[in-house]
């Protein structure tokens, strides 16, 4: 399920990169899940990026999810879990560009994972390789998920626009700035759902990039706006984390 925000970061990954082509520019790579049956994530070197959910009706969907924002210079592991009911199957194909060979064309019958490794250069150095390193206790960035929920709560738009401020100076150079139109059309009508007591934290890169999780795998703050998109949530946030300059900020949204 792809929340507004996600969807702003996913599509310049499928688009907005694919013009480029000068040496730093995000590699124009995606990952598409044919799955029925069967429910899963979608891993970028350890990272859990995205995750993939049975269709209502039991039928086959196809997720596709551009993944050069995660990407970095050397060998990068692309990987796909799966859990599966009976009959259930996952295809996972690779691609840079529709008129190249697939990169990687593999089938998961059941539950199961596979694994393609991408041996990338001149990749932009993304903001959490130079951040903090945070071996503490969870407590802080827990309250930071709670200080970001509530400004989403009362649609202060102006504590949500600093809290992304990592997010925006890795990414503005190819998806342009973010706004506060970006957060405010979705919270307009929308219902920001209470915050969960079991939310889950892993760290990645030596304890410098951080995922907080339901205990679905889905982001900590939801938005819910029938007005906007019905069904899943018009929103998602709170799920990826750096520390800079002392403070907690979203990385990725």
């Amino acid at each position: 399920m792809k929340s507004f925000l996600m969807c702003l970061a996913l599509l310049a990954s499928l688009t907005g990169f694919a013009a480029a082509a000068s040496a730093g520019d995000p590699p124009n790579v995606a990952v598409n899940v044919i799955h029925s049956k069967s429910q899963g994530v979608i891993r970028i070197n350890g990272v859990p990026v995205y995750r993939f959910v049975p269709t209502r009706d039991g039928g086959s969907a196809t997720d596709s999810i551009g993944v050069g924002q995660w990407l970095i210079d050397g060998e990068n592991s692309i990987a796909v879990e799966t859990r599966s009911k009976d009959g259930g199957s996952t295809r996972v194909v690779i691609v840079k560009t529709i008129d190249e060979p697939h990169l990687f064309d593999g089938e998961i019958a059941g539950a199961g994972a596979t694994e393609y490794k991408l041996q990338l250069k001149d990749v932009p150095r993304w903001g959490w390789l130079d951040a903090e390193q945070w071996t503490g206790d969870n407590q802080s960035l827990l309250a930071a998920v709670g200080a970001l929920h509530a400004a989403f709560d009362k649609g202060d738009l102006e504590t949500i626009m600093r809290q992304y401020k990592a997010f925006a100076d890795d990414m503005a150079p190819y998806i342009g700035p973010i706004s506060k139109d970006d957060f405010a059309e979705p919270l307009k009508g929308g219902t920001v759902q209470p915050l969960p007591a079991d939310l889950t934290v892993e760290s990645f890169y030596d304890h410098r990039l951080f995922v907080v999780r339901r205990a679905d795998g889905s982001a900590p703050i939801r938005v819910d706006n029938e007005a906007v998109v019905k069904g899943i949530p018009a929103l998602e946030s709170g799920q990826f984390w750096i520390r800079k300059s002392g403070q907690w900020q979203i990385i990725r949204p």
